[in-house]
């Protein structure tokens, strides 16, 4: 279905075809690939980067472009239960070729191939654990046979290797029981252990990238700090030396996105109260510069679900191509001046959108007194307004300045929003991060709930027209608010939503089952209390608002049987409940489908409110 002038504009922001990421080919950055939204779909499209024609390859969110551009890859599973196999299809279309056939299906948590095109790794897992494979790519393409060379139970992932594919790096759990990583470097050859990199049992390191030069071990990466904050170091796996990049000036978190070819250049992000700036670094003469580009959120490293690199990279002529958006901007790639940073034009331009309304970021105080960040919106008009509380998903994820065309629909239609930075975020130290591990929902609603004070004393919401609303693990902060605060919302709407910790583990897959572990200290069994206190189904008694749930059939992340059981408990208590089931995974990327779960979403919340 294509947009109209009569369709009402939030429709339009749905229909406007945008570009999600993109990822050059290595050896061959005329070619690429991108992860598109179009009027029907969102999927991966091939690119070519001269005539900047998009083509439709697959209807998939993530993959990954071999360094000559011959080929693409990704995650081929069954309706979006992400459990299936690595296929790859070649760049021209054709045929997909599954590259793992005699593999038991297994969830992705990590992929690479090596610059120089000979060596394929990934990270599988299933009932057997976390198990990193290499594929040999002979120099006319063909793959071999699988070769297993490291296993473990404990949370492993990601799967960096070196430009020439000896050594693959990860990030693992197995020094403990809590998400503090270490870095792993492993032989593809034959799995020997090369090397290890932590800063000590209470910090943080995670692996972004290898240097481009096929005889150079440097990996770039992040490590926190005495602060608990993210920082930039340079990691030679042969030599085992570490440089920290020093940088005292700049607040918040600091992470390295990418090298340039030379591998004399890096290009940092930081993230300070949920807010990006981009700078250059050069390595030679150690110097840092602040790149002038607009104001807005920067997309960086690809990882696992998006394109497989950082979409934000050096172009051509040492440009820098960056993903950029704001609140009222829809996702673009655009160019910025080597020296300056200020804007130069724009890549893979789409069709004019509908432009939306800003966000404005604020500060309000939880119940301890930590300082919490959200992002708010308001309709036109004198408030106080009825008011979407949103929870985002993760829960290790940050809500950002981004586009969203659900938020402006809510804006549109006369409510407020507010996008919360709750404990478990991203981008505010380790021990906000960690803060949650152990006692799920606690300090997520604690801080939910400051967030609805904060909105009332302002004047912005109404206090009896505050709706929780959120996807994933969203929707289980939301079902939880619901049923241990009930007194403070109008209503919930929630998306794949756990309602259950022991049936989600139960039923979910492995790597999902390796995250609730981690999360919880342990499995149900030997937890059980902690899994009951922060289920929601354990408080869905004292639910008495409505509630509007939308759930997948094959949602691997968020299982169907938990919620069905939820479901049928709140029927026979007469709970004011409304389901809507769908027919994939963790989420939808139909277009029209989406627009249909807004719109269920925008009726049931205006009903509430009217009664």
């Amino acid at each position: 279905m294509t947009t109209t002038p009569s369709d009402p504009i939030w429709k339009q922001r749905y229909r406007t075809p945008s570009v999600f990421g993109t990822n050059l080919a290595a050896t061959n950055p005329s070619r690429g690939i991108a992860t598109v939204k179009d009027t029907s779909s969102v999927h991966l499209a091939t690119w070519n980067v001269e005539t900047s024609e998009l083509r439709r390859l697959v209807d998939t969110y993530s993959g990954w472009i071999s360094p000559s551009g011959d080929h693409v890859y990704y995650l081929k599973d069954f309706k979006g239960s992400e459990l299936g196999h690595i296929v790859r299809v070649p760049f021209e279309g054709g045929e997909a070729e599954d590259m793992t056939p005699d593999l038991p299906d297994y969830t992705l948590r990590g992929f690479d191939i090596s610059r120089a095109g000979n060596r394929l790794v990934f990270d599988a897992v299933n009932a057997d654990g976390y198990q990193y494979y290499v594929i040999d790519l002979s120099p006319t393409g063909e793959g071999s046979a699988p070769r297993l060379v490291y296993q473990t139970s404990a949370e492993t992932w990601e799967s960096l290797l070196s430009a020439n594919g000896d050594v693959v790096v990860a990030k693992t759990s197995a020094d403990g029981e809590r998400r503090r990583y270490s870095l792993l470097a492993l032989s593809t050859e034959d799995g020997t252990q090369i090397g290890t990199f932590s800063r000590g049992p209470e910090s943080n390191s995670e692996p972004i990238a290898f240097s481009p030069l096929l005889d150079d071990l440097r990996l770039l990466a992040t490590t926190t700090n005495a602060d608990g904050f993210k920082r930039p170091v340079i990691w030679d796996v042969g030599s085992n030396e570490r440089i920290d990049l020093s940088l005292p000036q700049l607040n918040g978190e600091i992470e390295p996105l990418v090298w340039s070819s030379d591998g004399q250049q890096i290009l940092l992000l930081q993230s300070h109260m949920a807010q990006h700036q981009l700078y250059r670094y050069r390595l030679a003469d150690v110097r840092l510069t602040k790149l002038a580009h607009p104001a807005g959120t920067i997309r960086g490293g690809g990882g696992i679900y998006h394109t497989g690199k950082s979409p934000t990279c050096f172009g051509p002529d040492n440009t820098i191509w960056v993903q950029w958006e704001d609140a009222a901007t829809p996702p673009r790639l655009i160019v910025l001046d080597p020296e300056t940073g200020e804007k130069q034009g724009t890549i893979l331009k789409m069709a004019a959108p509908a432009m939306g309304r800003p966000l404005k970021s604020v500060n309000y105080t939880s119940s301890d007194g930590q300082t919490i960040q959200g992002w708010v919106g308001v309709p036109d008009g004198d408030g106080p307004f009825p008011t979407i509380l949103h929870i985002h998903g993760g829960p290790h994820g940050t809500e950002m300045a981004s586009y969203s065309p659900a938020v402006q629909s809510w804006l549109d239609h006369g409510f407020a929003y507010m996008g919360i930075n709750f404990r478990g975020s991203l981008g505010f130290g380790i021990d906000f991060r960690a803060k949650i591990e152990g006692n799920i929902g606690h300090w997520e609603l604690e801080d939910m709930v400051a967030a609805r004070q904060w909105l009332v004393s302002e004047g912005l919401a109404h206090p009896h027209q505050i709706f929780l609303q959120g996807a994933s693990y969203g929707g289980f902060l939301t079902l939880l608010g619901l049923g241990k605060r009930p007194d403070l919302w109008a209503g919930g709407l929630a998306l794949v939503a756990i309602a259950d910790w022991v049936g989600m583990y139960e039923d979910s897959s492995d790597a999902m089952k390796g995250y609730a572990r981690v999360m919880f200290g342990g499995a149900p069994t030997d937890y059980p209390d902690r899994y009951h206190q922060s289920s929601p189904s354990t408080y869905l008694e004292n639910v008495r608002v409505p509630l509007l749930v939308i759930q997948g059939r094959h949602d691997s992340r968020a299982p169907s049987r938990q919620f069905e059981e939820y479901a049928i408990r709140m029927e026979e208590l007469g709970k004011p409940l409304e389901v809507v089931w769908f027919d994939a995974g963790h989420g939808s990327g139909e277009v029209e489908q989406m627009i249909a779960f807004q719109e269920k979403m925008l009726n049931f919340a205006q009903r509430v409110v009217a009664q």
